[in-house]
């Protein structure tokens, strides 16, 4: 590529997550990376998320909405480290954290 062109890298995305709760009518996604971030979006505003979580120390595999509280949902990373986000509590920090080196298996809110 040239000096003069403009690309946005963008790393693979891990998991997407659609908000299902009727009051937000499917607006809200969340998407995780192997850029150790998770995003949320508006699918009405896409073009940067409201809010960019880039603290994790590991690839983010998966990420999933609670199916029926409207502000809860979890993360996972590649190192096993889950985390519980309630975003009426906290937005810049997860009110649950359980570290399990070398798992990276998840159930979400299955």
């Amino acid at each position: 590529m040239g000096n003069n062109t403009n690309y946005l890298d963008v790393s693979q995305v891990t998991s997407v997550s659609l908000h299902n709760h009727e009051m937000f009518q499917n607006d809200l996604l969340l998407s995780s990376s192997f850029d150790w971030s998770v995003n949320l979006y508006s699918t009405r505003y896409f073009q940067s998320p409201i809010l960019n979580l880039s603290h994790y120390e590991d690839y983010v595999t998966d990420v999933k909405w609670h199916p029926s509280h409207p502000a809860v949902f979890s993360t996972i990373d590649a190192g096993g480290t889950i985390e519980l986000w309630n975003l009426n509590e906290d937005m810049e920090s997860a009110v649950v954290r359980n570290v399990q080196a070398g798992t990276a298996w998840y159930g979400g809110f299955c």
